[in-house]
């Protein structure tokens, strides 16, 4: 099930946040920033004007959507709980952005070192641009970008 999420969601989204960075970045994590609490963040940016969190949830929450409304709009976040990776989450989310979009335009960035994320939006449609900004461990991040 995917539901809007709530101040509520707020530990679990981060503590998901936590893990599925920690898998994509693997080697490259830097632990000092990993340890931050993000909780608070997400409390913010689950409440803030302009901002839609979702979650998908079976027995616990399994993953989260989170979109920067605007004219492009922007998927700011896409997270799975890495032990569920591959067990369509991520495709029911993205589902749901598609229907947030509505066929508007839409950007993103992906951390190029991020392998797994690459081939799930480039299946669905995004190409990667040549902008880009710094990264971890020397890897840029990429902005890919979804057309109408």
């Amino acid at each position: 099930m995917i539901r809007a999420a709530t101040l509520e969601d707020a530990r679990d989204i981060a503590a998901i946040h936590v893990a599925a960075r920690a898998a994509y970045y693997g080697e490259h994590l830097d632990l000092t920033d990993a340890a931050r609490d993000r909780e608070p963040m997400w409390r913010r940016l689950v409440a803030e004007d302009g901002r839609l969190t979702f979650v998908a949830e079976a027995d616990a929450l399994t993953g989260f959507l989170h979109v920067r409304l605007g004219k492009t709009l922007e998927l700011v976040s896409l997270y799975v709980a890495p032990a569920l990776f591959g067990q369509g989450i991520g495709s029911a989310l993205h589902e749901r952005f598609d229907e947030i979009r509505a066929g508007r335009p839409a950007e993103l960035e992906v951390w190029d070192g991020n392998a797994r994320a690459k081939a799930f939006y480039a299946a669905r449609g995004w190409r990667a641009t040549d902008r880009t900004r710094d990264g971890v461990a020397g890897i840029p991040f990429v902005t890919w970008r979804l057309e109408v």
